[in-house]
């Protein structure tokens, strides 16, 4: 039976394409984890690095920054009032559409809601992550967050 093929050569090539796709997922899953890993870990030390310098993210303390709601978030959707939530902070990124190396349409399809993903999976430089503290206007609350919370997303390495 081994060496004989086999009577349906589609159905072999459709295993395949799932084994492929499967071993493709699994590639995908560990590069966004390693990846939010360090933009965590970028973030956390851009936020000690202002604290210790007397001067935290955006002239802000991290504990009087803005709480803004999901549903607070959602209504700054266009490209005139362009608010993106990445890592649960909150950025008004409307000033940065023009600027954006990718392109404005990439921010914009982002507005108004959570890009940490998108952000992660595109490999932004630390440059690009430092940026951000311009940015920073607020952050979501506790019971909304997805990422720094304790029932949120967890990185496994």
């Amino acid at each position: 039976m081994f060496g004989k093929l086999s009577k349906n050569p589609s159905k072999n090539n459709l295993d395949m394409d799932y084994l492929n796709l499967g071993f493709l997922a699994l590639e995908l899953r560990e590069t966004v984890s390693k990846t939010l890993s360090s933009i965590k870990n970028e973030l956390k030390q851009s936020t000690v690095k202002n604290k210790s310098s007397n001067k935290n993210v955006s002239n802000k303390s991290e504990s009087n920054l803005k709480t803004i709601t999901l549903e607070e978030l959602s209504w700054h959707d266009t490209i005139d009032d362009c608010w993106i939530a990445i890592y649960d902070y909150v950025y008004d990124c409307t000033e940065f559409i023009i600027k954006h190396p990718g392109g404005g349409d990439v921010l914009c399809e982002y507005a108004g809601r959570d890009g940490t993903i998108p952000f992660i999976s595109t490999g932004h430089s630390k440059s690009a992550v430092n940026l951000l503290d311009k940015y920073l206007i607020g952050e979501l609350p506790p019971n909304e967050r997805l990422f720094r919370s304790e029932n949120g997303v967890k990185v496994i390495m």
